[in-house]
């Protein structure tokens, strides 16, 4: 499996720019899904805004200014 990786790498590196993006647009996605870093508890779930849990990839401003919008 390395080695077709290492080739289809090769081989991707001569692709437009474009295609690269959406590839690698795709690749981000499923990163995300096996990161997971953070689970809510279902109580945590449960009590909203308050004991939401977050990642330190927004800054506190911008969580702060999401919950105002949304009342919470």
């Amino acid at each position: 499996m390395k080695t077709d990786l290492t080739r289809l790498m090769n081989e991707i590196l001569a692709w437009p720019a474009g295609d690269q993006a959406e590839l690698a647009a795709y690749a981000q996605k499923i990163r995300a899904r096996r990161a997971r870093p953070f689970a809510i508890p279902d109580a945590g779930a449960r009590n909203g805004p308050r004991h939401a849990v977050r990642s330190r990839a927004a800054a506190d401003r911008q969580i702060e200014t999401f919950w105002q919008r949304r009342g919470g």
